[in-house]
């Protein structure tokens, strides 16, 4: 998640982690899935304003509240995980 959020040349959010969406190689290498509600992060950007998507129980009371996807919304979900 680290890699999508800041390190890749462009940041993605990924609007529903949950442990179904995370697989693991035969190696133990983790993978997310289920890509279909990813979003763009604009350049320099931390988060974003997105209507609320994702799986009920894995969605933070903030971003319900104010539609803001940020990190902080990444470690809510991890959480949950």
């Amino acid at each position: 998640m680290e890699y999508l959020h800041s390190l890749a040349q462009q940041s993605f959010i990924h609007q529903d982690l949950k442990s179904s969406n995370i697989l693991l190689s035969n190696d133990f290498r983790a993978n997310v899935s289920e890509l279909g509600l990813v979003k763009l992060v604009p350049d320099g950007g931390k988060s974003i304003m997105a209507p609320v998507a994702g799986t009920f129980g894995y969605v933070t009371p903030k971003y319900a509240s104010n539609y803001l996807f940020s990190l902080y919304t990444y470690i809510y979900e991890y959480i949950c995980i």
